[in-house]
């Protein structure tokens, strides 16, 4: 049985709902497959939210803050108190913005933790301001815990065996040793 052959019963075994078991992920692929396999399957389960959110989390809470704060002494008709934090909502709003804009251009996955763009923000206010994905507020558009896709093991081995039957055959050859590539010179044989 050929190894493209394996691949496709394991494939068919995961499509079914059955197990494949790390040893027969094991005996079938490659050293170098199974290495990239089991790469794949830490990367997925190391997605873990970016540190820079937190702290952009704390500069949304003082932010906010202070708007409230705005508002109430608003309502009260104490203008002047309500005109400071107006101004100190809006400084730290905008310190927010500019924070999470550049923690983006470090790591732009970071773009994906939020449940909108930062682009273009009309309005610097609680509603307005984006938040971090699953935040609890309730001006959160998004409420999913994670940006990602919630995949079961078993699903990670499908798409990865699925992706070693996809590879052109020339991707394949490539990863053959130099002197088990090379062409036979039969110019000398007569046929």
């Amino acid at each position: 049985m050929t190894l493209d052959n394996k691949i496709i019963k394991l494939i068919e075994k995961l499509r079914a709902g059955k197990n494949v078991s790390d040893r027969a992920l094991k005996r079938t692929l490659s050293a170098n497959d199974y290495q990239e396999y089991q790469s794949d399957l830490l990367s997925y389960k190391d997605k873990s939210r970016p540190k820079e959110l937190d702290e952009y989390q704390i500069k949304i809470k003082l932010a906010t803050l202070s708007y409230s704060k705005m508002e109430k002494y608003s309502s009260e008709g104490k203008r002047q108190l309500a005109l400071k934090y107006a101004n100190r909502a809006e400084s730290e709003f905008e310190d927010a913005i500019e924070y999470i804009n550049e923690m983006i251009q470090s790591n732009n996955e970071i773009n994906l933790w939020l449940d909108r763009s930062t682009i273009n923000i009309s309005d610097l206010d609680p509603i307005g301001i984006p938040r971090v994905i699953g935040s609890q507020t309730g001006y959160c558009l998004n409420k999913n815990k994670s940006p990602y896709p919630k995949l079961s093991v078993k699903q990670i081995r499908l798409m990865f065996l699925e992706s070693l039957i996809a590879q052109p055959k020339d991707e394949l050859s490539d990863q053959l040793p130099f002197s088990l590539k090379k062409k036979l010179d039969t110019s000398g044989f007569k046929y």
